[in-house]
């Protein structure tokens, strides 16, 4: 087995990992429905996770063959990138259903918005990512818009109590579908 299987294997277990939580956390607070008051902001930010978690599933499918070989700070940086991503996929929602009565806003103010420093540390990863695993100049296109994204994660931290907060995570969600669909 190459190097970069055996690093393929790791970074692969923790992204699923990492998606089968923000799934079975989706699960359970949509179970919650009828006792608790649900509200669209978390679940915009659990969508952005779970597409990052997608994308890097795909990056290291395709990484296989662009890098040859791996040493040891190539392969610290990809898994501190996924780590990174982890964390904030287990942090965005609650893991057990809401009781009765309680307020999934109020909720993701109280714990769930910690997930946006590692949202924002995931994206300011982004850049040193893409230049060393695949050649991509940090001033390019796409390192702007990965610390513009960063910038709005920050944003949404500490306007998460605020009237912004709808406009900063529509922002953030919009800003990261253009990139998708016309960035690659």
């Amino acid at each position: 087995m190459s190097n970069y299987n055996w690093i393929a294997a790791t970074v692969g277990m923790i992204l699923a990992l990492g998606m089968t939580r923000v799934v079975n956390s989706s699960v359970a607070i949509f179970r919650s429905r009828h006792r608790a008051k649900l509200h669209w902001i978390p679940f915009v930010w659990t969508l952005c996770i779970f597409y990052f978690m997608l994308d890097i599933s795909w990056d290291l499918h395709n990484l296989s063959d662009k890098m040859q070989t791996w040493d040891f700070p190539r392969a610290l940086i990809l898994l501190g990138f996924v780590l990174v991503l982890f964390l904030a996929g287990a942090l965005v929602l609650p893991q057990q259903e809401l009781p009765e009565g309680a307020n999934l806003k109020e909720e993701f103010i109280r714990d769930g918005r910690w997930t946006l420093i590692f949202v924002m540390v995931f994206n300011l990863l982004c850049i040193p990512y893409n230049w060393l695993l695949w050649k991509v100049p940090i001033f390019s296109s796409f390192g702007i818009l990965d610390f513009i994204l960063a910038l709005i994660a920050f944003g949404a931290l500490w306007g998460s109590q605020s009237k912004y907060e709808p406009l900063i995570t529509l922002t953030y969600a919009g800003t990261l579908i253009v990139t998708a669909l016309f960035g690659g």
